[in-house]
């Protein structure tokens, strides 16, 4: 908690004392509820503050710029992110501190725009945050990320040392009329300390967060000595339209048992009325829609899938059907309803089920 305020204390009282400094605070909130129709395995429904977000932004001088998120949620009060971010020019930078890691569309894009609650099941394969270095590289049409990484945030299991990574996101855009079509592919590479108290770990909630049940799971990968990712993602998206989609891969090298490797995808598409959502072809990300508050809605669908059966080992596979409605009351607010329909075959235990989620969240922005 401490170094949270401390950084934002220090970031503060450069901004009253240098005149191209500046600081803006803001952040959103999020509450979910959801119920469960259960199967084999027990889904305790209810309510819950999803996320409680509080950031600090602004400028150090005409270069330098920064960004400071937490989430009040978290009991430790860790940092999501912190960074600092300096320009070379309108095409160039170079990110600093506890980044987001340049792999996959869905991973990289705030959530507070992504069209369902929680992001597909396939990104129980990425690691999202990690400490390090990012260079970006903005072209006319295409756009490429390479980062350098000491560890990750919340994934691998939960610890902090994991290592050392790089990683790499490329992507590139295409015009057709009133279309536009987004590529990319993502890769990652991850030495791992030779540490046996500190095995891997891949997970999976069924697209929902209110139930903390991992339907499939790999418990804990022993003898892991390497991490290699790849991803592949695709984007169409016209005024009113869009359909995404992606595959990612892990393969996992052990010493003395057999590698594993895990993999998924999801196929997405959405329909925006009285508005339209906002994709920076620059950037390669979701940005901010363009909405009529109290008028702008949406409806979308998702098929998403994730194996983490391999080798001699079996965490279950699983497949979700989910349809979702958005409605945005106002600028800055949006209620969502989310049904999931779960397929797994067979979860962490052996047993097939199906289970269905409905869930709704209010989202507000400050």
């Amino acid at each position: 908690m401490y170094r949270w305020y401390r950084a934002v204390l220090l970031l503060a009282a450069w901004a009253s004392v240098t005149t191209a400094a500046s600081i803006h605070v803001g952040g959103r909130i999020e509450v979910d509820a959801a119920t469960y129709r259960e199967d084999t395995t027990p889904l305790p429904g209810g309510v819950e503050w999803r996320r409680v977000r509080l950031d600090v932004s602004g400028k150090l001088s005409r270069r330098w710029s920064y960004y400071v998120q937490t989430d009040l949620k978290n009991v430790r009060n860790d940092l999501q992110l912190a960074w600092v971010r300096y320009r070379f020019g309108r095409r160039d930078n170079v990110q600093l501190g506890r980044v987001e890691m340049p792999f996959s569309l869905e991973s990289v894009s705030n959530s507070k725009y992504n069209l369902f609650m929680e992001r597909a099941l396939p990104m129980a394969l990425t690691e999202r945050y990690g400490i390090g270095a990012v260079y970006t590289h903005v072209g006319k049409n295409w756009n490429f990320r390479l980062g350098a990484f000491g560890d990750d945030h919340f994934r691998l299991g939960g610890q902090n040392d994991y290592g050392q990574s790089l990683a790499g996101r490329w992507g590139m855009r295409h015009k057709w009329r009133k279309a536009r079509a987004y590529v990319g592919f993502s890769l990652s590479a991850r030495e791992l300390d030779a540490n046996p108290l500190r095995p891997v770990r891949f997970r999976a909630r069924p697209e929902t967060s209110v139930s903390p049940v991992r339907l499939i799971d790999t418990y804990y990968l022993t003898g892991a000595k390497r991490l290699n990712r790849l991803g592949a993602e695709g984007l169409w998206k016209t005024k009113r339209w869009v359909v995404q989609g992606e595959w990612l891969a892990v393969d996992v090298r052990r010493v003395a048992v057999p590698d594993v490797r895990f993999h998924g995808a999801y196929l997405q598409v959405g329909r925006t009325f009285n508005g339209q959502r906002r994709f920076s072809f620059r950037r390669g990300e979701w940005v901010s829609p363009d909405i009529r508050p109290g008028k702008t809605w949406e409806l979308a669908a998702r098929l998403s899938w994730l194996d983490l059966a391999s080798a001699d080992l079996d965490g279950g596979s699983q497949t979700d059907v989910t349809v979702g409605l958005n409605w945005y009351p106002l600028k800055n607010a949006r209620v969502m309803f989310n049904w999931v329909h779960a397929i797994v075959h067979p979860n962490r235990y052996g047993q097939r089920e199906t289970p269905d989620i409905l869930q709704m969240r209010f989202q507000y922005e400050f």
